[in-house]
């Protein structure tokens, strides 16, 4: 009996949804697949609203999946726990709405469909991926296991795929929206592939505007996703029973690893239900620097106020806070003005805003620091101030010594390690060494 099972990579917005509609019915027969099960967790952009949901399954999909945007439209939540065809992940905790496993009749056997989602660089406040797989493959109840992984690392994917080999007829990955060229049956007998990609524009960046993402990804603003225009792409994978047989017998009958040909066949197989579209895709996260200045702000409010707080770098180097201050807003000037030699004038503004805090509480701080700086610098330089170590050195060289006595006449050229004073009970200056300052009589 041949089982074909069509999984559909993440609806994006309006255009996916449009493409699915239209392609999807003749993509169905096309293929003779039996069972069909798309992700749908960006039918908005971010998120799934009740009526798009409806939306696909009416297009032709048999169960719906989700992932880590399932919550992005909050009117889900009474669908899912109504509508058993969409699944949201099965590690979400239990106080969510909804479930995560189902069992559908297709063919004469009985499907289960599971829905998981991966924690690495995702979501970990999740409970474990794979000890949720573990109880659902336990509990049975279920013909053939099909395995939704919505993942960001494909490590984790990867591993996922291992880890069911031989219990789950195929697991399939989800979320970055780009195709991977691993679609493959493993050892023990399981159809894997690490991404179906996504159903969106062809001309985008994971199914938004390229000039969001370039503008992200150089430091601009962040703004509202919107769908990328244009032509619209769908990449799909044909998982069959049949290739899992093959599978199987061909490592019955060979027993080495799994070949890059054989790789490359299945690659090809995989996606001749295109009809020749293109497939592209960029992939990458870009990380706002949104409150970084914010932060480092506050890092020279704490260097102005405990200046002399000694931290261990690297645990330990010593180092007082206000040294790491000024080399702190030497990087800082240095990336103002780098950004105004390159003539991007709102990088170079961005990074002053975001540290105005500082200056507006340190203001009267600051105009009194450099008054009381001014005040030094002038009293130093004034012709009245008098510089007492020049014109100790002066005395020295003119009289050959510093300090005399004026009982015995002992000089700190004569002894070195003699002290010296002047008495306050003489009238006027009068030098005593350490054996007279209180053995001498007092001048008057």
């Amino acid at each position: 009996m041949l089982l074909n099972v069509l999984a559909v990579g993440d609806v994006v917005g309006e255009g996916g949804q449009d493409i699915l509609s239209r392609r999807l019915p003749g993509l169905r027969e096309e293929t003779g697949a039996h069972f069909c099960v798309v992700n749908g967790e960006n039918a908005s952009g971010v998120g799934i609203t009740p009526k798009q949901a409806l939306g696909i399954l009416d297009a032709g999909a048999d169960v719906i999946t989700l992932g880590n945007h399932t919550w992005n439209r909050i009117q889900i939540g009474a669908f899912l726990d109504k509508e058993d065809r969409i699944l949201r992940p099965a590690n979400y905790a239990g106080r969510v709405p909804g479930r995560g496993f189902g069992v559908y009749r297709c063919q004469g056997l009985t499907l289960g469909v599971l829905n998981i989602m991966g924690r690495v660089d995702l979501n970990s406040n999740l409970d474990s991926p794979f000890k949720a797989a573990n109880y659902f493959w336990n509990r049975g109840g279920f013909d053939l296991l099909l395995v939704d992984f919505h993942a960001e690392a494909t490590s984790e994917k990867g591993a996922m795929g291992w880890h069911l080999d031989g219990r789950a007829a195929a697991v399939w990955g989800t979320h970055t929206h780009v195709p991977t060229a691993d679609g493959q049956v493993l050892p023990k007998g399981t159809g894997y592939v690490t991404d179906l990609g996504m159903t969106g524009p062809i001309r985008s960046v994971l199914g938004i505007r390229p000039e969001q993402s370039v503008n992200l990804f150089l430091g601009g603003i962040p703004q509202r996703y919107e769908e990328a225009e244009g032509a619209q792409k769908s990449e799909d994978y044909r998982l069959t029973v049949q290739n899992i047989r093959q599978g199987k017998d061909y490592y019955a009958g060979r027993g080495d690893a799994y070949r890059e040909e054989r790789m490359y066949e299945n690659f090809v197989r995989a996606f001749d239900a295109l009809d020749g579209e293109s497939v592209m895709a960029v992939c990458g996260t870009a990380h706002i620097a949104g409150a970084h200045y914010i932060n480092l702000s506050m890092f020279f409010a704490f260097a102005v106020l405990y200046p002399e707080t000694q931290f261990l770098l690297f645990f330990f180097i010593p180092v007082k806070v206000k040294w790491l201050a000024w080399i702190d807003a030497a990087f800082f000037a240095w990336q103002v003005l780098n950004s105004l030699l390159m003539g991007l004038w709102l990088y170079a503004l961005l990074p002053l805003v975001a540290i105005l805090n500082f200056f507006i509480f340190f203001w009267e701080d600051m105009m009194d620091a450099l008054g009381r700086k001014s005040a030094q610098v002038k009293h130093r330089t004034s012709a009245q101030t008098i510089n007492f170590k020049k014109a100790q050195k002066e005395l020295r060289q003119r009289r050959g010594y510093l300090h005399k006595c004026s009982v015995c006449g002992v000089t700190d050229q004569d002894d070195p390690s003699m002290e010296f004073r002047y008495c306050s009970k003489c009238n006027g200056y009068y030098c005593y060494c350490a054996n007279h300052i209180n053995n001498h009589a007092h001048v008057q």
